[in-house]
């Protein structure tokens, strides 16, 4: 049987995986995510992770919970696409649209 504290470094360990999984999208300039999601993530996740892992003292989990957190935020803040508003709405001007979509568009390589 493990302990409470393996468990909770255990469990720790395993969110440093989603970690780094949404730590590259918010380093890639090239990531794209909706606001309507990560809006989403932003808006639940103390309730959701945060408070549940500091209410049951598992502190390795519950400082990845802030960093994932944290990461989330940059997502929303940093990574939502150029024609939707804060509220995850898409831009009706069409000349904005077209000028948003030559921005992200990658180039193919030579």
């Amino acid at each position: 049987m493990i302990t409470a504290a393996t468990a909770d470094l255990l469990l720790a360990i395993g969110s440093v995986i989603g970690f780094l999984v949404k730590a590259y999208a918010l380093k890639d300039e090239y990531t794209v995510w909706s606001r309507k999601s990560s809006g989403l993530n932003v808006v639940t996740y103390p309730f959701t992770a945060i408070l549940p892992f500091y209410v049951l003292g598992l502190h390795y989990t519950l400082a990845m919970s802030i960093l994932n957190f944290l990461v989330w935020l940059g997502i929303f803040v940093f990574r939502a696409p150029d024609d939707e508003n804060i509220y995850g709405a898409e831009d009706t001007n069409e000349e904005n649209r077209l000028h948003n979509h030559k921005k992200r568009q990658i180039k193919p390589l030579a």
